[in-house]
């Protein structure tokens, strides 16, 4: 499978948008974040991200507040997402491979 090329996130707390932009022989190996409730928004959402690669982690897109949680697999790779979103991110997924050192 290819390799992810960038990550655009538009930061919870300014609407900005921002790009994680993975570097020649870099893979996702993990997605933390938190996920809280917030006032007028039924159920939880999630609220904040962090990717972290084989060689870094980006800085956390949002508020770091709330319940975290940590998507990944150890000796695995993130090749793919998939979630539901509108306004706000309700959910977020992953699809992972092992690494394998013919990469």
């Amino acid at each position: 499978m290819g390799q992810i090329p960038n990550i655009s996130v538009n930061s919870f707390s300014s609407f900005e948008s921002l790009q994680f932009v993975l570097e020649d022989g870099e893979y996702l190996m993990t997605i933390d974040g938190y996920y809280d409730n917030i006032y007028g928004v039924e159920s939880p959402i999630i609220v904040c991200l962090q990717f972290k690669t084989n060689k870094r982690e980006s800085m956390p897109f949002g508020m770091d507040s709330g319940e975290k949680f940590s998507i990944g697999e150890e000796g695995h790779k993130i090749v793919g997402f998939h979630g539901q979103a509108s306004d706000v991110v309700h959910s977020i997924g992953v699809t992972i491979v092992p690494i394998t050192t013919t990469e």
